[in-house]
């Protein structure tokens, strides 16, 4: 995660990683899981104000990692992420491809995995990556994530 966030040292906002495990082996390639995330951080980045923040953090839960990108941007209403957030060619940027959101949740689900949205219209939104742990027992079908 800090690597992700070092690649936004000269963003307007603060971009802060804060991991709460150390690295764990996840179902997901570390180049498709480095992509989601750029993509995550940059959208609550362009929705950010000056001086806000953008905070990366993961934990385990049971058998899952949960990776969170948290921003206190403007937040979505419950219809446009049911409706419209992960339709492909759909976009609220001026100049965007309407991709992100789409490509994003579709490498996660790849792997196994799923993409959560909690936002609050007014107040922020939550991107929760959430993905399965390879067992020790089970051989790993990627590198670990860090």
């Amino acid at each position: 995660m800090s690597a992700v966030a070092a690649e936004f040292a000269d963003a307007p906002v603060a971009v802060e990683a804060r991991d709460e495990i150390g690295a764990c082996a996840v179902t997901i390639d570390p180049e498709r899981l480095r992509s989601a995330l750029i993509h995550l951080v940059q959208n609550a980045v362009d929705v950010s104000c000056p001086g806000d923040r953008v905070i990366i953090s993961s934990h385990r839960f049971g058998t899952r990692l949960l990776i969170e990108v948290t921003d206190n941007g403007p937040g979505m209403d419950d219809v446009f992420v049911r409706d419209e957030l992960f339709l492909p060619f759909r976009s609220t940027k001026s100049g965007g491809y309407g991709i992100g959101a789409f490509q994003t949740r579709e490498l996660i689900r790849m792997a196994g995995g799923d993409l959560e949205v909690i936002s609050e219209k007014g107040f922020g939104t939550r991107m929760r990556i959430i993905l399965p742990l390879v067992s020790e027992r089970e051989p790993a079908r990627s590198s670990a994530a860090t």
